[in-house]
């Protein structure tokens, strides 16, 4: 056995069973002198027609050598003469888990097949195969590779293995998304395959699958071929426990008999549960609290590949602000020193298009609901009214109809000095004013050719007006304060209160959805003209910013008297040109 150039990934319960291993297959193969070739046995692999292959390596030791392979019944008293012991480590099979067995045999008898020239004369390990044909199916045999040169000859370890019975390689853990990854050669037969793991600390782990029983069993699972070839397989493991070290393997059987392949060890990383809230605006700094399992030690978090800011680290929580990003939906992973949490549903951020402290608009128009608003006066104080005729159709340029989409909304009817909460299917005349801040309101016109079109509305106070060329505008009218009189441009809307009052804003914004029709805004320094998109218009004393969601919105900056074509993901600011200008405001 060569214990330096196996390449499996074993665990620390495991090292005492190798070493012990190691030792007696030092004991039982002769060194080899200056000149002399090397031998060792790897394993054997299935062939058709009953046949195994001997696979391991030879080193020629600087002469021309050749090399074959000696056989016999596992029971033979050959199979038990080397020199107490017989080290079985046949590749993927074996009561210990590792690849292996260890047992003293008895009987007589051996073969031996033809010499093979190795074809290198150098200090090097080269790879062999030797075929051993004519073996009787679902018997155990021993094996060993012999190579010879002029300075000396050179023997393996034996190795035990079942003709017909599968074969595992290749055994590994794979943490991106928590598989075990294998090998499996059918051997010609009808073949199941099976995953096993358990806690490190389980007595299975510890004592390399000899004692004991494993926690957890997989499904078995058809392999599909019953050829002699390796196929690949992967089978998730579910029900793991975040920061939990694990030792896992594949169990694979036909007919003939049945294979355990290496047995591994991993330590599963952080789970991400939840985040609140999953999403933010592209400029970041968001506080994100994200929940979960494993998540002591976090070191990194990550919004798709960009790092984000860590505030406070726990067990089951972590508190990260949100980095800038592009919008679009990411995956957050937590990275700890278990490793990197495996993406899922649940740790989906998104990063909206909108303007910092402007909640995200609602998820598009839901048509009249014929729901009733609910709430009392938000405007002007007065005794509650009617808030328009119901059941009615609204007309081109005369009347509009209107119904809650969610929370309290109310109407000033044109011609009304009051607001009333909004009666559910209401149709109200042209020019009323709607108070939408705390809700959403469905706008349904009829447009010149006959069509009947619905807008959502929300976030602001508004008044209404269709053209008589059919375009719907909304105009901002909640009053802002502590603006600097300034004269504004034509066509701006234009209410500002020149008192600072402690609860009046000094911004006013409005959400707008629609899928059809001509509609628009009017604010202090831009107004806009759409046909099916999401727009936010938001006015501050001195500048108005459109915010595209969806679609495209022509721009009229009043300011410039130029038009702008914005798409989605994209924004403008008209600014004003003269703020301190005093004059109308």
């Amino acid at each position: 056995m060569n214990c330096e150039r196996k390449g499996r990934r074993i665990s620390a319960p495991h090292i005492a069973a190798v070493l012990s291993v190691c030792m007696l297959g030092l004991l039982a193969a002769p060194a080899a002198q200056a000149g002399e070739p090397s031998a060792i046995a790897f394993g054997a692999q299935s062939a058709p027609g009953d046949a195994e292959v001997i696979l391991g390596e030879i080193d020629p030791g600087g002469e021309s050598t050749q090399f074959l392979a000696q056989y016999g019944f596992a029971s033979s008293h050959w199979c038990a003469e080397q020199p107490d012991v017989v080290i079985g480590l046949e590749l993927g099979v074996g009561p210990l888990g590792l690849g292996g067995s260890i047992g003293v045999l008895d009987g007589s008898g051996h073969h031996s097949t033809p010499p093979t020239p190795l074809g290198y004369s150098d200090y090097e390990e080269h790879a062999v195969a030797v075929e051993l044909g004519e073996l009787e199916p679902g018997v155990e045999y021993c094996a060993q590779l012999v190579a010879f040169n002029a300075s000396g000859t050179s023997t393996s370890d034996k190795i035990v293995f079942k003709v017909g019975a599968p074969s595992i390689r290749a055994t590994r853990y794979v943490a991106a998304d928590n598989t075990l990854t294998a090998e499996v050669d059918p051997a010609g037969e009808e073949t199941e395959y099976q995953l096993l793991y358990a806690p490190i600390a389980s007595e299975w782990c510890a004592s390399a699958g000899e004692r004991g029983t494993p926690a957890e069993l997989g499904t078995p699972t058809p392999l599909g071929f019953t050829d002699n070839s390796y196929h690949p397989i992967a089978v998730h493991l579910a029900g793991l426990h975040a920061g939990v070290e694990y030792c896992a393997t594949m169990f694979a059987v036909n007919e003939a008999g049945s294979t355990f392949g290496f047995q591994v060890a991993f330590t599963e990383g952080p789970a991400v549960e939840s985040l609140t809230p999953s999403s933010g605006p592209v400029s970041g700094g968001t506080t994100v609290t994200i929940k979960g399992e494993g998540l002591a030690g976090t070191s990194a978090v990550h919004f798709g590949a960009v790092a984000a800011g860590i505030l406070r680290v726990g067990p089951e929580q972590v508190v990260v602000s949100s980095p800038e990003e592009a919008a679009g939906t990411v995956d957050v992973t937590v990275t700890t020193p278990a490793g990197t949490s495996v993406t899922s549903e649940a740790d989906l951020y998104t990063f909206e298009v909108f303007a910092e402290g402007i909640p995200l608009p609602p998820s598009g128009p839901t048509g009249p609901t014929g729901s009733t608003g609910s709430g009392g006066s938000t405007g002007s104080s007065g005794s509650t009214g009617s808030s328009g005729s119901t059941g009615e159709a609204p007309a081109v340029g005369k009347s509009e109809q209107v119904a809650v989409g969610a929370g309290p909304v109310t109407v000033r009817p044109a011609g009304s000095s009051v607001f009333v909460p909004l009666t559910a299917g209401a149709t109200i005349p042209d020019g009323s004013e709607i108070d939408a801040t705390h809700g959403s309101v469905v706008i349904t016109v009829l447009t010149p050719d006959g069509q009947e079109v619905s807008a959502e509305v929300s976030g602001g106070r508004f008044r209404i007006h269709q053209d008589a060329n059919g375009e719907t505008h909304f105009i901002l009218t909640l009053a802002l304060t502590g603006c600097p009189r300034t004269k504004l441009p034509r066509g701006a809307a234009a209410t500002t209160s020149a008192r600072r009052r402690r609860h009046r804003p000094r911004s006013r914004y409005l959400w707008v959805t629609e899928k059809g029709g001509h509609w628009g805004t009017n604010g202090r320094y831009v107004s806009t003209s759409v046909e099916g998109t999401r727009w936010l218009t938001l006015d501050e004393c001195t500048r108005s910013v459109v915010l595209v969601t969806e679609g495209r919105v022509r721009v009229r900056d009043l300011v410039t008297h130029r038009t702008h074509t914005v798409g989605a993901g994209g924004r403008y600011r008209a600014r004003a040109r003269h703020p301190r200008h005093r004059g109308r405001h």
